[in-house]
Parts: C-alpha cells; sequence; structure tokens
C-alpha cells in the first residue's frame, strides 16, 4: 500500500473523533502532551503550533502551561477532528485558534512561531521533507521543533497481537493498514531528515507512557471506534469480530493484571532548533 493510500484511510470520519477525545486522549495522549510540553519547555509569551492537532490536546495542554491559548494555533488537515477540538476547548480555553490546513502547505506567515508541536503526526504525511520544510519557514530563527513519533512494532508489543489478528480474519490489507503508524524509524534516520530540512541541534530520546484499560474488551473497544476501522469493524460477521477479540486477548496475556491491561507504548521524542 502506498503512503497515499495509508495516509487517505487513516483520515477518520463519523463519530470517530468523538470516540478519539473520549477514549485514547485520556488513556493515552494525556500524558504524552505533557511530556511533549514538557521537553519544548515553553515559556509565557511564546507563540505556539500544534501541527496535526487532532482534537486538540497538545494545544490544550500547552494553553494550560502558559496560562491561556491567546498565543496558540491549532493545525489539522481533518475538518472533523477540528469540529472537536473546537467544541472541547470552547469554554476553557476559547482563545486557541484552529485552522483547517495541510502541514505540506501551511497556511501560515513566515516567522510567526517560536514553538512548532507535533504528537504522533509524522508517520501519517505523505511528503514529509516538505512539511518539515514548511516547519522551518514559519518558525523564527532559533525556534524549537519537537514532535513524536511511535517506534516500531518490535518496541510496542500490546499493538502486535491486535494487528497480527486483523491480519489473519480480515486480510493483509487490514494488517499493514492497522500497523502503518509504527514505521522503521531509526534516531540517524529521523536526525538526517531533519538536518536535511534545515534544522539544527537534533536530540533525539526515547519516551516511554502507559495506557491502562479495564479489560481487553474495552481496549480493542476503545481502540477501534478510535480509528479509521470503527466503521469497518461495525460491518463485520459476528464470528469475524469475536475471532479478533478472542485473539488479540490471548496475545496480551503477558499484559494483564489485577487492574486491567497494561498498554505501554515507546514513542522517539525529538528535538531541534530552526
Amino acid at each position: 500500500m502506498s503512503s497515499s493510500a495509508q495516509l487517505n484511510q487513516w483520515q477518520v470520519e463519523g463519530d470517530t473523533p468523538l470516540a478519539y477525545e473520549r477514549y485514547l486522549v485520556p488513556a493515552l495522549f494525556q500524558e504524552a502532551a505533557e511530556k511533549l510540553i514538557q521537553q519544548a519547555a515553553i515559556q509565557p509569551g511564546e507563540r505556539v503550533l500544534d501541527l496535526g492537532c487532532g482534537t486538540g490536546i497538545v494545544a490544550r495542554v500547552a494553553a494550560e502551561h502558559l496560562g491561556n491559548g491567546e498565543n496558540i494555533t491549532g493545525v489539522d488537515i481533518n475538518p472533523g477532528m477540528l469540529d472537536v477540538a473546537r467544541s472541547v476547548s470552547a469554554e476553557t480555553h476559547p482563545g486557541i485558534e484552529w485552522q483547517q490546513g495541510s502541514a505540506e502547505d501551511l497556511p501560515l506567515a513566515r516567522s510567526s512561531f517560536d514553538v512548532v508541536l507535533s504528537q504522533q503526526a509524522f508517520q501519517f504525511l505523505e511528503n514529509r521533507e516538505t512539511a518539515l520544510k514548511e516547519i522551518h519557514r514559519v518558525l523564527r530563527p532559533g525556534g524549537r521543533l519537537v514532535f513524536s513519533v511511535f517506534r516500531s512494532i518490535e518496541h510496542n508489543h500490546t499493538y502486535r497481537p491486535l494487528i497480527e489478528a486483523f491480519r489473519r480474519h480480515g486480510g493483509d490489507n487490514l494488517g499493514t493498514m492497522m500497523n502503518s503508524p509504527f514505521q522503521e524509524w531509526t534516531r540517524e534516520g529521523l536526525r538526517k531528515m531533519v538536518t536535511g530540512a534545515g534544522f539544527t541541534q537534533a536530540d533525539i530520546m526515547i519516551s516511554l507512557v502507559t495506557a491502562r484499560f479495564p479489560t481487553v474488551p474495552d481496549y480493542i473497544q476503545q481502540e477501534l471506534s478510535s480509528s479509521p476501522l470503527s466503521e469497518l469493524v461495525s460491518t463485520m460477521e459476528d464470528d469475524v469480530r469475536q475471532a479478533i477479540a478472542r485473539d488479540t486477548s490471548a496475545g496480551l496475556s503477558d499484559y494483564i493484571d489485577d487492574r486491567g491491561v497494561m498498554h505501554p507504548l515507546q514513542t522517539y521524542l525529538v528535538t531541534a532548533r530552526a
């Protein structure tokens, strides 16, 4: 499957953005956003861009750190995600500006931000080199880029049983789609990608966040309802869904304790200066 096809398939529709905000943000992406912003060390008065903002958790956490959202902009290509971002932030952080746009062609002025943050978006960009050059363009000289990407599936074992179950019972295309967020990044490859776009002082570290789900069925349901696969799964035959759940449960047995399912996830956290 081409990168373009994967990108298009990973654009969520329908109620999926609401499920993403309801389930995956508190389980995983809230903690991850805190780590991202801690690494960026944003300061009052700095102008912040949340690129590939989704439902806006990074922008909202940044607003809490800065005391308001007046200098924060969130950009995403998906209008459904932005609708949820606007709704969720309307009362608590009304100053955040939300814009629809592509990372490869940002609707923003040159040197208009001090910090660009991006959480788990780079793996879905069709042209990362162009996106990085666009980020470099909108950052002021000396400005900071901090972004995260999942490490490969070999470092994120709790997704493997679900991916393999989908491949076994839904076909190779579904397995490939489920696996697409976990690409074969390396520190050397990430550094070359960033410095090739004009950034300097690239620092790359491994970051760990741990999500928890009450039960394996909760894990499966919340993951799938928050992904582009939600509608497809809803149309599957009952026996296929049951087989996926059964195989996933068996594969996760080493991650189950008295409090449910432990879901550790490793990411690369990249920091660079323009």
